[in-house]
């Protein structure tokens, strides 16, 4: 075989290796050399990468941004305020016809507010999000979110206990939402969402900030996605149950003796309204949660008045004959 000059180039990141060679045993072992650096390089940027990824997921983490801090006023002349809520209604986005039914029966409400507590999306896609936000220019009411496991995260990762892209999957709520925390105050009650995908900590900060702008004269209502008061919680060595809340629920609960009722949003059985009493405090607890495609939906007519709060389920009425009914492929 005659000699014959290759030229090997290897670029590998901010470098390139150029190497004659002048017959096949040497491109051989050079050819090798290079495969080990560049699975090397490959490595080391991959650890950077996933460096890098866990110090903006820390910084995400470090503070509440401006809303979150800031209580908000709302301005209302009525000796009542109608809320409706809902949660765990994922499933809607496989069936356009049922989310228009459900948006029609909220605004047979005639709210004030729609608190939307948590798993509206199922794996957090921007393609999710923009049906989402389609269907809500129909809905009437000021709209208020709390996010759930499924809105907060990648579903398809958190799953098999990876957290690759925390970072992006929470970003890409704040980013469609706008918040995580909010307080707000009208004429009749303080209103506050907290984070339960969140850490005690992190709660906890929350609530030691906030919880003194509340005005004590009126009612507070406290909703979340996860039930505060439940006494579920995920396992660290089952990452299938990252779904539930981090932390014990007698390490938050001390902390929530203000609040007149407690409402959330999470996987449920049904409309939910009552009184539980845990560590000698009697806590009024509002479920609104519905369970999955198949299943009877429902939302949550809310009442405030200065003197309390009424709650009852409204059914939402879907045809027998809707996909509704069919296998969910969730």
């Amino acid at each position: 075989m005659s000699k014959i000059t290759v030229i090997v180039a290897l670029i590998l990141n901010n470098c390139s290796i150029l190497v004659p060679i002048f017959d096949m045993k040497i491109f051989i072992n050079i050819a090798i050399f290079g495969l080990i650096l560049l699975l090397s390089c490959s490595v080391d940027k991959g650890n950077k990468q996933s460096k890098l990824s866990k110090d903006k997921l820390s910084a995400l983490h470090s503070g509440f941004n401006k809303r979150e801090l800031t209580k908000e006023y709302i301005t209302s002349s009525r000796d009542s305020v109608v809320i409706v809520a809902f949660g765990h209604v994922y499933g809607l986005l496989n069936h356009p016809d049922v989310f228009d039914l459900l948006i029609d029966k909220v605004n047979e409400q005639d709210p004030d507010y729609v608190w939307i507590l948590g798993d509206v999306v199922y794996n957090n896609t921007e393609e999710e999000w923009a049906v989402l936000f389609e269907k809500y220019k129909g809905m009437n009411g000021e709209r208020f979110h709390a996010g759930g496991n499924h809105d907060m995260n990648y579903h398809y990762e958190r799953y098999h206990g990876s957290k690759e892209n925390q970072w992006e999957a929470e970003s890409r709520y704040l980013d469609k939402i706008g918040y995580r925390y909010l307080t707000l105050e009208d004429e009749l009650a303080n209103y506050m969402l907290i984070n339960m995908n969140d850490s005690l900590d992190r709660i906890s900060e929350y609530l030691d900030r906030m919880l003194p702008q509340l005005n004590p004269v009126k009612q507070s209502i406290l909703f979340t996605h996860h039930a505060t008061w439940h006494p579920n919680q995920s396992k660290v060595d089952d990452p299938k149950t990252w779904v539930k809340k981090n932390f014990p629920r007698d390490s938050l609960l001390p902390k929530l003796v203000d609040f007149d009722y407690m409402i959330y949003g999470d996987w449920s059985e049904g409309f939910y309204f009552n009184s539980i009493k845990l560590n000698d405090h009697k806590y009024k607890v509002i479920d609104t949660g519905n369970l999955k495609e198949g299943d009877p939906l429902h939302i949550t007519r809310i009442v405030v008045r200065s003197d309390g709060v009424e709650a009852r389920p409204v059914s939402i009425p879907i045809p027998l004959e809707s996909n509704w009914y069919k296998k969910s492929p969730h």
